[in-house]
């Protein structure tokens, strides 16, 4: 499509008043059945091309750029110049169109404007159009899929081209490209982190040929030591910015728009450089653990942290860096401070006299090292400018808690502030500041008492990872111990520090004529966040009609006992703590089940003060409560209930409930909750939906004889959007989203994605969005706190925590002290829900410290509930708990396993629950004497999956396992015909032949007697296979239907726990509001009272 845009400046330039608030809602209430261009598709377009042109970072230039406004003609060369990558491949790719601001659009799923429409849009002529196109029809984009890396395609570029496209401009621009994506991590080899050969060569063609050479980086990450003897005039980091990428990388190269974006890590001189890729997932041959076990032996000091103080000289570009094509003066007016308070006024005065354009005001501090280490410098806060003239200013006024200049001391188990001089320090990188003032502390004080939680010799059963897991790929785990990972551990610190000590530092005299006492008193809190002891006690709820289950508490992670606290609703519905004679009746309102004309307490009646959610789940049976933490993909033959397999509740699935099931079902979805009580308890089945670079599913589909469309934005990726430093317009895509879910029927969005840039060779880098973690918290509450302010919808920060690598990321053991945990990986989360309240939490594949992530109470209840307050409910990623437990998942506060299992899965760990057969009176099964088994199809980002479930109950088919004998009919047998898969592929099998083949396998066997046919299955239980203790021997005295120990190990309090936390979330959907016929509310304004800011800057009028 090629169509000029001359009137894109004016446009631009109008957004940047435009979005200085929030988005109004789309007026758009449901799914279109037009496809034609609707308002919300283009007001998205424009806060996406706001993004990506605040996103663009210029790295070098000598005076190339801006395009002069003669060059009309363009020769444009490189593979991304037509292969622009927009984001990152994986679960997070989203499937949209290309609309434009002006309301135009272009046709497709997954599509961008290349650099070449770009181009073509804003009105030049491309020499090599043609070419590129030829060349685009020869050589299939490598950039899709899961686990896909796009690397060069290595090509000497033909030199007649270059020779006759040099004749007619003097100027050529090169674009290089790379992607990456989840489940596969990059590599240090050329063509992917480094240049290729025939990426040099092309370069080195052009710079002979031209007279001006500009490269410009489709890259999120890659080698930069090329470019000083390359001869190239500049160098643009683009990243990869969503759809409308050409168009705004065009409008900064031509001058539309000044650059303000700042990159978001540093950029070593070598990959060698940084302390984390010694033993980064799998590249070392040498490493005795590869991908399972990762050694963050440099603790605290990643990215800037490590380079100002231990590599200066190893850096090409600093973290926070970016040119303009103007130039700014910062000046310090004044630093104040009022308690906990420190403000800094700073104005910023455009001081060229050609362009306009924004300025990051950066808010260093460097801390005395009294007991602790500590790094040169760490980032506190920071602040964007609006447009700025030539001449003009305006002043930023930065406030900020001075308790969040402390470090975390594992002697102390407590955030302390040491005494000695605080320097504080403002510039527009972390290379480029000034020292503001001196901030001093007569006295160490402790801002936060905590306990230890996530040591790394603390008891855990994964120290060489994850056992082989249920599901592909099946990886072995590595026989080790802690003691042996400790031991490597120490002597690689050992190695570091050795390093380190010839190491150079930033050498910048702290020196400021401002000197300020800060106050010991109003910095202390010695206030204990667990007064009253940890422990992992649970709370069971128990009223008339609970199932009683005799299970011991015990966490088979740790080994440790837990106790079970029984609260018992008493006729009255008073909570007391000893079983009184009577119970107060929870489950029926009024009529009896007995006769079928039960009227049921609903979750209405808990909005409406009823009863409360602990009553109400006391009212459920275990079947009702395991179809809430069994989450997954909604099938239409799941009978209602979107967990693998189904429940087997879905039997009694009324019609009218199946298809308010299926009406709520949104194409594309990732997974869905429980939706079999929705008339009964007027509880609906709520939808999630993959991100983080906009909202993904399906464009088109068809329901009930009319085509439905879902056109959704595709903004820039995680890492751009941090690039920006401009909160406000991080807040305006959130609202968008937010507005498009709300349209889709989306309840939950899975996302933002906000690990820590640990090494520039992580392949989901481009999801997540720096090395820093306050500018990963702050852009990841903004975006939560944009999306969340429209109805009924919530954001899900992932991945909790340390998921630094994808070769090995669901077997991974990251493996590092509690301070480095608490003040880089899980500081960024804690920003996110301090300051956003996000509605979820995804928990990580890895284990952290030997304890899997999913199954990790310290981590899920201990840090994240009881230490930040974290009110809404998490979820695992997609599969389920890594291979792990569910019943450990839950215990530790993992509320709903994604994408589940068959809720007979749940069971097994509360009671004894066998193979789904039913039984007519003469104890014959009706169904060929086979377990119930479904269709269903699994959906993994772009990665499909078809399955049949059956639901054997606890147990699975196992050649050495105990005969299990079942009797049916020959007719049924024969005739009875059930879903199998072959390939990925669906066939329909009588029993006779899946038990055949049962047979052949060893698994099954069976006898033929008249009419009758006797199955005989051999089962192992599937809940005493699981990865835990025998240390703990204290079962009850009951057993299975093997005969053996009954072994369970989920305690009937986790369960409602986990249920509670669900059916929080699901009081606060836009489908439960529809449902009851309530008024649709935002779940950002339900917690909106306990936030915390934990910076704020207000900007003065352009003057």
């Amino acid at each position: 499509m090629s169509k000029s845009r001359n009137n894109l400046l004016s446009l631009l330039l109008a957004l940047c008043m435009l979005f200085s608030a929030a988005s109004p809602a789309f007026a758009d209430l449901s799914v279109p059945t037009s496809d034609e261009v609707s308002e919300h598709e283009i007001r998205s377009a424009e806060i996406s091309l706001q993004l990506a042109t605040e996103a663009v970072v210029l790295l070098e230039n000598d005076g190339t750029l801006p395009i002069a406004k003669e060059n009309t003609k363009i020769a444009l060369f490189g593979p991304g110049a037509i292969q622009t990558v927009k984001g990152g491949t994986g679960s997070g790719a989203v499937n949209n169109r290309v609309v434009y601001p002006d309301g135009t659009k272009k046709d497709g799923v997954s599509i961008s404007v290349s650099v070449l429409e770009g181009f073509e849009n804003a009105g030049y002529e491309v020499l090599t159009a043609d070419f590129l196109r030829t060349w685009d029809e020869t050589h299939p984009s490598q950039s899709t899929g899961m686990m896909s890396v796009a690397l060069a395609q290595e090509e000497i570029l033909p030199v007649d081209l270059v020779r006759e496209t040099s004749a007619e401009t003097n100027l050529a621009i090169y674009v290089i490209n790379r992607n990456a994506g989840e489940g596969a991590d990059r590599t240090p080899t050329k063509g992917d982190y480094y240049l290729a050969d025939a990426e040099l060569g092309n370069i080195a063609l052009l710079r002979l040929a031209f007279e001006k050479v500009v490269v410009v980086l489709n890259v999120v990450s890659i080698d930069a030591s090329w470019y000083e003897a390359s001869g190239a005039n500049a160098l643009v980091l683009m990243s990869n910015l969503g759809q409308l990428g050409g168009d705004a990388l065009v409008s900064l190269l031509n001058g539309t728009v000044t650059p303000s974006g700042k990159l978001t890590d540093t950029w070593a001189s070598s990959l060698d450089d940084y302390p984390s890729t010694k033993y980064f997932a799998a590249i070392n041959p040498d490493d005795p653990y590869a991908s399972h076990i990762e050694l963050y032996t440099e603790g605290i000091y990643t990215g800037y942290r490590y380079f100002d103080k231990y590599a200066a000289d190893k850096v090409i570009y600093p973290f926070g860096y970016g040119l303009s094509y103007t130039t700014f003066d910062m000046t310090v007016d004044s630093v104040e401070v009022d308690g906990r308070q420190i403000k800094a006024a700073v104005t910023v005065t455009n001081t060229g006299d050609t362009y306009a354009g924004k300025e990051v005001v950066e808010v260093y501090f460097s801390a005395p090292a009294v007991e602790l280490d500590k790094p040169y410098q760490e980032l506190i806060a920071f602040g964007k400018t609006d447009t700025l003239a030539p001449g003009q200013s305006q002043t930023l006024e930065i406030t900020f808690d001075a308790a969040e200049m402390s470090s975390y001391d594992e002697e102390k188990a407590a955030y302390v502030m040491e005494k000695g001089d605080y320097i504080l320090r403002i510039g527009n990188s972390s290379r480029n500041t000034k020292p503001a003032a001196r901030l001093t502390l007569v006295d160490s004080v402790v801002t936060e008492q905590l306990a230890n939680q996530m040591g790394r010799t603390r008891p855990g059963v994964n120290v060489g990872a994850a056992p082989q897991r249920s599901v592909p790929p099946y990886v072995p785990t590595i026989d080790t111990t802690v003691e042996a990972v400790e031991a490597m551990f120490q002597e690689e610190l050992e190695l570091f520090r050795e390093k380190i000590a010839e190491g150079t530092a930033l050498d910048d005299p702290a020196t400021t004529d401002v000197t300020i006492a800060l106050d010991p008193a109003a910095l202390e809190n010695r206030e204990p966040v667990y007064a009253d002891g940890v422990n992992e006690n649970v709370h069971e709820y128990i009223s008339a009609t609970t199932d009683r289950v005799n299970v011991r508490g015990y966490n088979y992670e740790t080994n440790t006992p837990y106790e079970i606290i029984r609260v018992y609703f008493d006729q009255n519905g008073a909570a007391v703590a000893e079983e009184p004679a009577e119970l107060k009746d929870f489950r029926v309102k009024s009529g009896s089940e007995a006769d079928g004309a039960a009227e049921y307490y609903t979750l209405l009646d808990v909005r409406n003060g009823v009863l409360t959610l602990e009553e109400f789940v006391s009212g459920l049976t275990i079947s009702e409560l395991a179809n809430f933490v069994q989450g997954g993909n909604k099938s239409p033959t799941a009978n209602g209930q979107s967990a693998g397999g189904g429940s087997r509740d879905g039997a009694a699935l009324s019609e009218e409930d199946a298809k308010a099931i299926d009406d709520a079902y949104v194409r594309g979805e990732a997974g869905e909750t429980n939706g079999l009580m929705i008339s009964s308890r007027l509880i609906p089945n709520t939808t999630n939906a993959d991100g983080p670079a906009g909202l993904r599913l399906t464009q088109s589909f068809e329901h009930e004889g009319k085509t439905y469309y879902q056109f959704n934005t595709a903004y820039p990726v995680g890492n751009a959007i941090a690039q920006s430093w401009n909160l406000d317009v991080a807040y305006n895509m959130g609202a968008a989203i937010g507005d498009e879910m709300v349209v889709s029927g989306v309840t939950m969005w899975l996302a933002p994605g906000m690990n820590i840039h640990r090494n520039p060779l992580c392949g989901r880098n481009f999801e997540y969005y720096s090395e820093d973690p306050l500018l990963s918290g702050m852009m990841a509450a903004s975006e939560t706190r944009g999306l969340q302010a429209k109805e009924g919808v919530g954001a899900t920060i992932k991945h909790f925590v340390a998921n630094s690598q994808e070769t090995s990321r669901a077997l991974s053991n990251s493996y590092m002290d509690e301070r480095a945990m608490r003040e880089i990986y899980l500081k960024g989360f804690e920003i996110a829900v301090k300051s956003a309240q996000p509605m979820g939490v995804m928990s990580c594949y890895n284990s952290n410290n030997s304890v899997p992530g999913s199954s990790d109470y310290e981590l899920l209840e201990n840090i994240l509930r009881k230490e930040w307050g974290f009110q809404g409910m998490v979820m695992t990623d997609w599969g389920g708990a890594g291979g792990y437990s569910d019943a450990r998942s839950m215990h530790a506060g993992n509320d709903i396993i994604m994408a589940g299992h068959n809720t007979s899965y749940t069971l097994g760990y509360i009671t004894d629950v066998g193979p789904d057969i039913a039984l007519d009176e003469a104890g014959l099964s009706i169904d060929g004497g086979y377990p119930r088994t479904v269709a269903t199809t699994f959906a993994f980002g772009t990665f499909i999956l078809n399955r049949a479930t059956t639901d054997w109950g606890d147990y699975k088919p196992d050649p050495e396992g105990k005969a299990y004998v079942v009797k049916t009919s020959k007719q049924a047998f024969d005739e009875t015909i059930l879903p199998t898969v072959t390939d990925n592929v669906f066939t329909d099998k009588s029993v006779r032949e899946i038990v055949t083949e049962m047979s052949e396998a060893g698994t099954a066997s069976f006898e033929e007697d008249g009419d009758v046919v006797t199955i005989t299955y051999k089962l192992v239980k599937v809940s005493s296979l699981d990865n835990v203790s025998r240390g703990h021997q204290d079962w009850p005295d009951t057993t299975d239907l093997l005969g053996d120990p009954d072994e369970n190990t989920l305690a009937l309090g986790d369960l409602q726990k986990s249920a509670i936390r669900i059916l929080r979330m699901v009081m606060n959907s836009n489908q439960f509001a529809d449902l009851v016929e309530i008024d649709r509310a935002a779940y950002g304004a339900t917690v909106e009272a306990g936030l915390k800011t934990f910076f704020d800057v207000a900007a003065s009028e352009i003057r």
